[in-house]
C-alpha cells in the first residue's frame, strides 16, 4: 500500500518581493534572489506542514528587522 499527500506546487519565496512568491526559479540567472522554495501539505490529522530547502547560505545582511523571542522582556535590539 502506498500513501499520498496532495500538495501545493514548489512556492519560491523571493527577497525582491518581500518573501512573496515568484513563480519562477532558474538558479543561474536568479542572483540569490529566490533564498527558500517550499511546499505544503497536510499530515492525515489535518496538521499542515512544510517542506523546505534553502538556496542560498544566509548571513547577517538577509536580517532585516530586530531579534525577538516569544516573550516580549527578552527582546534585544542592538
Amino acid at each position: 500500500m502506498v500513501a499520498t499527500a496532495k500538495h501545493t506546487e514548489i512556492i519560491n519565496h523571493a527577497s525582491s518581493l518581500d518573501g512573496g512568491h515568484k513563480p519562477d526559479y532558474d538558479p543561474a540567472t536568479d542572483d540569490g534572489d529566490v533564498f527558500i522554495r517550499s511546499m505544503y501539505f497536510r499530515e492525515p490529522n489535518g496538521t499542515t506542514l512544510e517542506f523546505a530547502c534553502w538556496t542560498k547560505a544566509l548571513d547577517e545582511t538577509d536580517v532585516r528587522h530586530a531579534r525577538a523571542t516569544a516573550r516580549p522582556s527578552q527582546v534585544e535590539v542592538t
